[in-house]
């Protein structure tokens, strides 16, 4: 996310694999909630998270813009 933030920006995806293909996320009402509080509060930066569904199985978006200034960990 530093790497993303520090760039140009870019989207992580939980519950894909290296092709593309959803392969779900088992908790992801846990990680709803976890995965924003703990960006904000180690990095200091917000990324919209989204939450998707296809083909019956969820998956998680984070979209981390860039930032003006250094970020670090």
């Amino acid at each position: 996310m530093c790497g993303f933030a520090n760039a140009q920006g870019g989207i992580i995806f939980i519950g894909k694999d290296d092709n593309g293909k959803v392969v779900g996320v088992a908790d992801y009402k846990q990680l709803m909630d976890e995965i924003p509080n703990k960006i904000r509060t180690l990095l200091g930066i917000m990324a919209e998270v989204n939450l998707n569904n296809e083909t019956g199985k969820y998956f998680i978006e984070i979209n981390v813009p860039a930032y003006s200034v250094p970020i670090s960990l």
